[in-house]
C-alpha cells in the first residue's frame, strides 16, 4: 500500500505564506523535517504569539502542535483550543 498524505505541510504553509512569514515557515518546516519536535513546539508557540492576527496560520500552528505532541509522546492536558480545529 502507497504512503499517503494526511497533512500535506509544505502544501499547507503555501496556502499561508506570505513575505512576512515565509523565512519562520521555512524554519519550522524544517525542524519538522528532521523530527525535532521539541523545537517544533517551542517555534510554533512562538509564531502563534507573533503572527496572531491571521487565524488561518494560527489554526494550523496548533495542529502542527498536536501532531508533534504525539510524534514525542508527551500526553498534553486536553486543550479545546485542538478541538476548534476539526470541522465537518
Amino acid at each position: 500500500m502507497a504512503n499517503m498524505d494526511i497533512l500535506n505541510l509544505e502544501e499547507q504553509f503555501e496556502q499561508v505564506k506570505n513575505e512576512t512569514n515565509q523565512a519562520d515557515l521555512l524554519t519550522l518546516l524544517k525542524e519538522i523535517k528532521q523530527d525535532h519536535f521539541p523545537n517544533v513546539l517551542a517555534k510554533s508557540a512562538e509564531y502563534r504569539e507573533k503572527y496572531g492576527d491571521d487565524p488561518q496560520l494560527v489554526q494550523l500552528l496548533l495542529l502542527i502542535e498536536a501532531v508533534s505532541h504525539a510524534q514525542i509522546g508527551v500526553p498534553k492536558q486536553f486543550n479545546l483550543n485542538y478541538l476548534k480545529l476539526i470541522t465537518f
